[in-house]
């Protein structure tokens, strides 16, 4: 079907031109943009699509409390992974998702599934019945499905949202397995202080009540925090505690994500490793849009939604301006001084050689083992660290109640 598409490019000497194109697709569009000497920046169909007939939502995805039960990066790969097989056998798309929704197991992803095929039954596009879930599904997914549709190779995106879903699975692994070990101890050290100030100390209270001499300092400090903890200060930090979790719940994303960027940014070292868990789920996203097709200036306004940091994301409003007025991609990154040199060189060589997409998963793979190895390092540090930490509270205690003992044996000699 002739579609009339409005599209904003840049020519070869760096002047931003718009107009429209008829065609097929936009993938369509953007052949013959690129034919024609054209950079595309955008493009959008003109006209107004009718809004088809939606078959009723199972349920609600405003209404209904995702957070509770989230879906992994792992389950979102094996699906897409599923899907491409599907499509690349032969089936239909509907079919397909029938079929993926029977192997899935866990609740709420398989309700979607079901509201999907319902949409994709009644006429509404798969990107457009995808991006009712976008607590589910990220929004460079449905991106790169409109993308896809447009240019009739969705088995493709498919198999790369896999891919990408996969990398984001392997990091959180990475992550977790780094910090599983610092946590397992420091959690135990926690309730090892927490039972002794707890049982322990005050059966000894009636013991030093009956001490004839003034007790050491470091005894008289332990004995006081353990009646401050018993009498009322443990169950007030446990309230503290579930009411700082329930306000956290209640708080919007971006402002949890605000909250977390400047407390992390205040910890000494955590800024650099903070920045690369940033950087390279937005790489591998940009290279996954890019790669599917998606107009730079589109692929830019996902990836921001994709970032935690909001200095990070403000950089990229600023690098969708200048990009929008002629600048190049390269330049604008460099002028907003937020991402390292390297990434602007790389990025030069892409825009020169054309091959963005594959730039920037090279630099997703880069950056993504200098994450690994300052993962590594950080966590080579953290474990003696905490067992220092540890051992020298429950040195302290130890050491409190014995202190009076040995004043007691230097007495008596």
């Amino acid at each position: 079907m002739i579609q009339t598409y409005q599209f904003e490019a840049k020519n070869n000497h760096g002047e931003i031109v718009r107009g429209t194109l008829q065609a097929e697709s936009e993938s369509a569009v953007y052949q013959k943009l690129t034919s024609q000497g054209y950079f595309p920046l955008s493009i959008h169909a003109e006209t107004k699509k009718a809004e088809s007939k939606k078959a009723p939502l199972l349920f609600k995805a405003k209404s209904f409390n995702w957070h509770r039960k989230k879906v992994s990066p792992r389950e979102l790969a094996n699906i897409f992974d599923y899907l491409s097989l599907l499509l690349v056998s032969g089936f239909p798309l509907l079919k397909s998702l029938q079929l993926v929704k029977r192997q899935v197991r866990h609740p709420v992803l398989s309700a979607a599934l079901d509201n999907i095929a319902a949409d994709i039954q009644s006429g509404v596009k798969l990107s457009e019945a995808i991006s009712n879930f976008q607590n589910i599904f990220p929004p460079a997914v449905s991106g790169a499905i409109q993308a896809g549709e447009a240019s009739g190779k969705l088995e493709i995106v498919f198999s790369e949202l896999g891919k990408s879903f996969e990398f984001e699975a392997e990091l959180r692994a990475k992550v977790g397995q780094a910090l599983a070990y610092p946590l397992f101890v420091m959690f135990f050290g926690v309730v090892t202080v927490i039972l002794i100030l707890t049982f322990i100390i005050p059966k000894l209270m009636v013991f030093f009540e009956t001490w004839e001499h003034p007790l050491p300092l470091p005894t008289r400090i332990l004995l006081v925090s353990s009646q401050l903890f018993t009498h009322g200060i443990g169950f007030a930090a446990l309230g503290g505690i579930v009411l700082g979790i329930v306000a956290w719940n209640r708080l919007s994303l971006l402002r949890k994500q605000a909250i977390i960027s400047s407390i992390v940014k205040k910890i000494p070292g955590a800024n650099e490793l903070f920045f690369l868990s940033d950087f390279v789920p937005l790489a591998r996203t940009w290279a996954l849009l890019l790669k599917s097709g998606v107009p730079l200036i589109d692929s830019i306004k996902i990836v921001e939604q994709v970032v935690v940091d909001p200095n990070i994301r403000a950089s990229l409003k600023q690098v969708t301006m200048q990009v929008s007025q002629g600048s190049t991609l390269s330049s604008s990154i460099e002028d907003t001084h937020m991402f390292p040199e390297l990434v602007t060189n790389f990025l030069t060589v892409g825009e020169e050689s054309g091959n963005l997409d594959k730039i920037f998963e090279r630099i997703a793979i880069f950056y993504e083992r200098e994450l690994d190895r300052k993962l590594r390092f950080v966590t080579t540090l953290l474990e003696p660290v905490l067992i220092l930490v540890i051992g020298l509270g429950i040195g302290f205690i130890v050491l409190s109640l014995l202190l009076p003992i040995f004043e007691i044996n230097l007495l008596a000699q």
